[in-house]
């Protein structure tokens, strides 16, 4: 991949010296997105699915072009695609949604706290471990869902999700899949994989903050509920009864985020036309590079030595020095920019008995040259702290 042409699609990168390593927190956005959304504020601002004026024809046709595309993306329906906030709220609503027909959940201690929140405080839940690399060990007893990730956030293993849905098929569980850290950075087919239920969200594949997006495979949305009431989602209300419309429109309630919904529909062009399998072998050849240079300078990494099974995130610590002390030198000496805490994942870092972990994650506009800063940085660091 010619990381300096993309770069050149990107205006953040236009003052140049800076050193992006947090794309698993959120990823930067290509002028393509930006203008695609300005454009709707400035060309065809309206409401969507309600008004028969050109501009509100128009908003709807861009509206559901971009589902059609996103859609596409993961190999759905565009019917199979409901749109939210953020995968938070896509979880939520899956797990609200689903109270009438669900009691027991197998959910990891490895995941998300937004993949692991809405089932503890909703149902009675099996914690299933983890191993030292973040893969799940899987549920042995009979549960009505298995929620669980596709990729880890914090240790990058890729888990094996065709096995983890056939585990839940066969002892008659749905399905539901954190695909926040998958679908940004490799070919995902929900066909393919047989998952019930899929969140992603906008904001970490180079789309805008406020859109999300839950695949419901057709079908499933029969054993579901609406998870908010309102405009749009029905097809009809009486005093007496409410009928609610067809999928995808069911769940979305009120006015949606339409330009976010458009703007993300502008990156999984973009994303597509770079080809998600070049995006992908990019990510991993830097991630071996990076995994390289942090043992040939000794500092402790979390997760798979096995790229082919690990994305572009890797989660450290050094010594005694507390991870927030990293990123915070990193950024005022180097323009080196990375996540520290416990990324949302505080349960996984409890299991893994570690209090905090610095956080590097990579994505299409980076190089071997931010690994060299990153590695540079943490160098100076440690002589700092250790003398």
């Amino acid at each position: 991949m010619d990381v300096e042409r993309v770069r050149t699609d990107f205006p953040i990168y236009k003052e140049g010296g800076l050193h992006y390593l947090d794309s698993a927190a959120t990823s930067l956005k290509p002028y393509v997105v930006l203008e695609k959304m300005l454009q709707y504020y400035r060309e065809y601002s309206a409401n969507i699915h309600r008004s028969p004026h050109k501009l509100g024809e128009r908003a709807t046709e861009e509206y559901e072009k971009a589902r059609e595309k996103i859609a596409g993306f993961i190999n759905a329906k565009p019917e199979e695609v409901v749109f939210t906030k953020n995968a938070t709220e896509s979880l939520n609503l899956a797990a609200y949604s689903l109270r009438k027909t669900a009691k027991k959940v197998a959910v990891s201690i490895g995941e998300h706290h937004s993949n692991f929140l809405p089932w503890q405080q909703l149902y009675d839940i099996d914690a299933l471990a983890i191993d030292r690399e973040g893969f799940i060990k899987p549920p042995t007893n009979k549960v009505d869902i298995f929620a669980f990730q596709h990729t880890s956030n914090v240790t990058g293993a890729i888990q094996d999700v065709e096995e983890l849905v056939k585990i839940a098929r066969d002892m008659d569980s749905l399905s539901i899949m954190d695909a926040s850290q998958g679908v940004p950075h490799t070919k995902i087919d929900v066909k393919k994989l047989g998952v019930d239920i899929m969140a992603f969200t906008g904001h970490k594949m180079l789309g805008p903050t406020g859109v999300g997006a839950l695949y419901i495979r057709e079908g499933v949305e029969e054993r579901m509920e609406p998870f908010l009431y309102g405009g749009e989602m029905i097809e009809s209300v009486s005093v007496e009864k409410s009928i609610f419309a067809d999928m995808p429109h069911r769940y979305e309630a009120g006015t949606p985020p339409i330009a976010e919904v458009i703007g993300l529909g502008e990156a999984v062009s973009y994303l597509k036309a770079l080809s998600m399998d070049e995006v992908r072998e990019h990510e991993k050849a830097l991630t071996s590079y990076t995994l390289e240079r942090f043992r040939e300078e000794g500092i402790n990494y979390i997760g798979p030595e096995n790229t082919d099974r690990r994305a572009g995130i890797v989660s450290f610590t050094m010594d005694s020095i507390h991870p927030h002390d990293i990123a915070s030198l990193l950024s005022d000496g180097c323009n080196v920019s990375i996540r520290a805490g416990y990324h949302c994942a505080q349960p996984l870092h409890n299991a893994l008995g570690i209090a905090a972990s610095a956080r590097a994650s990579l994505y299409i506009y980076n190089d071997k040259e931010d690994i060299d800063k990153l590695i540079e940085g943490l160098v100076s660091i440690r002589r700092r702290f250790n003398g």
